[in-house]
């Protein structure tokens, strides 16, 4: 049996023997009563600690024994099984509020469930007389929320460390410290989401290499894509690879700032810009003078982890990537510098500053794809003679899908005798002239075919 203390020192009559002696307690008194004779002087040794206090005097331990006994109201005590159930659902519901809340959150829960409890426990007992374990289920309570945040800890370090090593040495710091702060942001196992893809490839790089040392060779290759890749991270663009002089990036991923499209045009304006204040400091150098072409494409790719189990890359693939590495050597039709696809111009509309280059049908593809030749950003005002030069183009050009051979040839010409090395007027002064001697027919859709990569 269980104890059921029915309070503390003196919750039972004391009185002293002494009075008893001299009579000063009425016979009467003690009828009906059942009388224990003992002490509670330290010195006779019979101090015992219970519940309620250290030091309690054994007399009345009997006391409550005979209470218990005589009132029926017995402690009543779960069973094993009982405890270890109560134990399991407190270790579970424990365990999934700290691994679905917050920190913070987390903390105040268990305190408010360690609070409760308790005083269901408390209530328990002093209504009812149901002894409910509080010990074993708060140690519980401890053990399963440490246990939790460690196993947390260590797999969000290792997710952070992942993160880290995956993209710290493809993005800005400050892309990098935002994954780590909210790593929700990415699924490091792929997902489809819309993002620009831009390639860059030097022209003329074969003959270039030949011109020069590998030493030197090593040494521009790694100034100039060390300048081009600072451009990248500067518009917030994740560098997905180099492949010799080639540059690939992607905006948009693994997180997006802003308008990608536009942030990926402005990037290349201004490797387009840089590239002409190297090639200054190169020709002084005596070095080689390099010039990119870019193509730059908008559209759903896959975005992830691509590779084996034990070495991958972080990357993207997709139609829209594939279309974006067609644009790049598409420059070469019109000797021109930057090619866009529509998706990136009607993204970036408002923004940029461009002219509609052809409707193309790129080697793999069926479907032709209207692209357009990045000229500026809107926030960069062009002078009257780049003006001119576009709006001469654009008459041509329409004249020329129109089978107008004559009058876009005019307008090309005229473009041309303002800006004689304008490249796609160049260009479509050669066509007017093919399709002048042969015409298309009348079926002719304007499409351009480009029959190589």
């Amino acid at each position: 049996m269980t104890i059921n203390y029915a309070g503390g020192f003196k919750a039972f009559r004391y009185i002293s023997f002494y009075d008893v002696l001299e009579q000063r307690i009425p016979k009467e008194y003690f009828a009906g009563k059942i009388v224990l004779v003992g002490t509670s002087l330290p010195g006779l040794f019979d101090l015992r600690s219970v519940p309620f206090q250290a030091a309690f005097p054994g007399v009345e331990i009997h006391a409550n024994i005979l209470h218990t006994l005589l009132t029926g109201n017995f402690v009543q005590k779960f069973s094993v099984q009982q405890n270890f159930i109560i134990i399991a659902v407190l270790g579970v519901i424990t365990g999934m509020i700290t691994v679905f809340l917050a920190p913070l959150w987390s903390i105040l829960v268990m305190l408010l469930m360690a609070v409760l409890y308790t005083f269901v426990a408390a209530t328990l007992f002093l209504d009812s007389s149901i002894w409910l374990e509080i010990i074993n289920p708060i140690v519980t309570l401890l053990l399963t929320f440490s246990s939790v945040y460690i196993y947390r800890y260590i797999t969000e370090e290792k997710g952070k460390k992942f993160i880290k090593d995956t993209f710290s040495h493809f993005v800005t710091q400050s892309v990098v410290d935002e994954l780590l702060a909210n790593p929700d942001k990415i699924k490091l196992g792929g997902e489809k989401k819309v993002c620009t893809v831009f390639f860059s490839d030097v022209a003329g790089f074969t003959t270039i290499s030949e011109q020069l040392s590998p030493e030197a060779l090593v040494a521009l290759l790694n100034e100039y894509l060390t300048e081009m890749t600072n451009i990248v991270f500067k518009y917030d663009g994740m560098l997905d690879k180099y492949e010799g002089d080639a540059i690939m990036a992607v905006f948009g991923a693994p997180i997006a700032h802003g308008n990608h499209a536009a942030k990926c045009c402005a990037a290349a304006l201004e490797m387009q810009r840089k590239l002409v204040e190297l090639r200054k400091l190169w020709a002084k150098q005596g070095k080689p003078q390099l010039r990119a072409r870019i193509g730059i494409n908008t559209g759903p790719m896959v975005v992830g982890n691509m590779g084996s189990e034990n070495r991958f890359d972080y990357t993207v693939m997709g139609d829209a990537v594939n279309l974006g590495a067609r644009l790049e050597p598409a420059n070469k039709q019109y000797n021109t510098l930057i090619m866009i696809g529509e998706a990136t111009h009607e993204m970036a509309a408002g923004r940029i500053i461009t002219r509609q280059l052809d409707l193309l049908r790129v080697k793999g593809k069926n479907e032709p794809v209207k692209v357009y030749e990045l000229v500026a950003m809107a926030s960069e005002p062009l002078d009257d003679s780049r003006q001119q030069v576009l709006a001469y183009f654009e008459k041509g050009f329409q004249n020329y899908l129109s089978q107008n051979w004559d009058w876009a040839s005019n307008y090309f010409k005229q473009a041309l005798s303002i800006d004689p090395d304008d490249g796609p007027s160049q260009t479509y002064l050669k066509r007017c002239a093919q399709f002048k001697e042969n015409p298309p027919g009348q079926d002719w859709d304007g499409v351009f075919t480009m029959m190589t990569k």
